[in-house]
C-alpha cells in the first residue's frame, strides 16, 4: 500500500452512531474504497485514552500494547502484542518519535483490507461507542472528520432484539441514542466543516449519492467499487463466523433492507418507552412518530436507566482500581450472559 504523505499526517475521519445503526454496512461500503482503509471495529481508546504525553519512549510504547492488548476486540485488528510491539518499535527507532496518535495510526494500518487497494488517501475508524465521547475525541483529533450516522431509535430496538452485546433494555437504549444524537448536533454546531450527519435509512434508500456526498465531505474522489462491498469472500476474511450472524445483512443489496415507516405504527409498551425516553430529538433527527406516548412511559423506564448507569459507574471505578484490568464494557458482558443465543440479524 502506497500513502500520500506521511502516515502521521494522513487524514482521518470516525464513524459515529450507536450500535445497529448501520455503522458496520457504511465502514465496510468504505472499506471498499481503493483509497481508503477502514479496520473493524476496536475501541482500543477506551483503554489508552491518558497516555497522552508527547514523546514516548519505549517504555510508553511497551505500556500502550499492554493497555491495547487487554484492551475489548483486541482480537478484532488480527495482529498480536508482539507484532504490534514490533511495528512500533522499529518506527519509533527509525524516526525517533512515537505518541499516543502515531501508534493509534501504526496499529490501524496494522490491518489488511481484503479489498483492493491503491495509493491511501484516506484512514477511517468506527467504533459506536466513540458517538458517547464526542468532545475527547475532537481533543484528540483536532481536523479529522466525523460522519454521524442516525436510525430510528424503533429500528435500532429492533434490531438489537437480534443481538447479545447491548442491553435490550428500551428505556436505556433510547437514552444513549438521545445523548448520542445530541453530542452529534452540538459537534456540528461547533465544527461544520468537520461534521457531516446523514441518516441510515437515507443511505440506504439512495447509497450512491450518499456516498458520493461523504466522499466529497473527506476530500477522496468518489469510487464505484464502494457498491461492490458485499463479497462474500471478503466479507468472511473480515467478520469469520459473525458474517454468518450479527452480521449477516452484510451479505445483501442495500435495496433490500426492510426500512419501516415507524410513523404509521401502534406502538407497543416498549416502544412507547423509547419514544418517550428519545424526546424531541426524534423530530430533530428528522423522524416522526404517529402518537406522543405519554409521561408514564418516561417514569417506567427510570428504573432501568439508573441500574444500567450504576453498571456504567461501577465499572469504570473497578478499571481503574485494578490498573485497567476490570473491564469498562461491564454492559456488553451482562448482556451476553442474559442473551446466550442471539438471532440472526435482519
Amino acid at each position: 500500500m502506497h500513502y500520500k504523505c506521511n502516515i502521521e499526517d494522513l487524514p482521518r475521519f470516525f464513524i459515529l452512531g450507536r450500535p445497529r445503526s448501520g455503522t458496520t454496512m457504511l465502514r465496510t461500503m468504505l472499506d471498499a474504497h481503493p483509497n481508503i482503509v477502514v479496520p473493524p471495529e476496536f475501541p482500543v481508546l477506551s483503554c489508552v485514552r491518558k497516555m497522552t504525553k508527547e514523546k514516548w519512549n519505549e517504555k510508553e510504547i511497551s505500556r500502550f500494547v499492554a493497555k491495547a492488548s487487554r484492551c475489548y476486540k483486541f482480537s478484532f485488528i488480527k495482529i498480536s502484542a508482539e507484532e504490534l510491539k514490533h511495528k512500533l518499535l522499529a518506527y519509533y527507532r527509525s524516526n525517533g518519535k512515537m505518541n499516543l496518535k502515531l501508534a493509534l495510526i501504526i496499529m490501524e494500518l496494522s490491518y489488511s483490507s481484503p479489498f483492493p487497494k491503491d495509493t491511501l488517501l484516506m484512514l477511517g475508524n468506527k467504533n459506536p461507542g466513540y458517538s458517547m465521547h464526542v468532545e475527547k475525541l475532537r481533543t484528540l483529533f483536532p481536523d479529522a472528520c466525523f460522519i454521524f450516522l442516525f436510525r430510528h431509535i424503533l429500528s435500532v430496538q429492533e434490531s438489537t432484539q437480534n443481538v447479545n452485546f447491548e442491553l435490550r433494555w428500551p428505556a436505556f437504549l433510547a437514552w444513549r441514542w438521545k445523548k448520542s444524537v445530541q453530542r452529534a448536533f452540538a459537534e456540528r454546531s461547533k465544527h461544520p466543516e468537520y461534521s457531516q450527519i446523514i441518516r441510515y435509512e437515507d443511505l440506504v434508500a439512495n447509497h450512491e449519492k450518499v456516498l458520493k456526498d461523504i466522499c466529497t465531505f473527506v476530500g477522496v474522489p468518489y469510487s464505484k467499487s464502494m457498491l461492490s462491498f458485499n463479497d462474500e469472500a471478503k466479507l468472511k476474511d473480515v467478520f469469520d463466523d459473525e458474517l454468518y450472524g450479527v452480521h449477516s445483512s452484510l451479505l445483501l443489496s442495500p435495496e433490500d433492507a426492510n426500512l419501516k415507516n415507524w410513523s404509521e405504527k401502534n406502538y407497543s409498551r416498549k416502544q412507547k418507552i423509547s419514544i418517550a425516553w428519545a424526546g424531541n430529538m426524534l423530530k430533530m433527527a428528522g423522524y416522526e412518530v404517529s402518537e406522543t406516548p405519554g409521561f408514564w412511559f418516561y417514569i417506567i423506564g427510570i428504573p432501568s436507566v439508573i441500574i444500567a448507569r450504576s453498571l456504567l459507574v461501577i465499572a469504570m471505578v473497578l478499571n481503574k482500581l485494578s490498573f485497567g484490568r476490570f473491564p469498562r464494557h461491564i454492559n456488553a458482558i451482562l448482556a451476553q450472559i442474559i442473551y446466550k443465543n442471539p438471532n440472526k440479524n435482519r
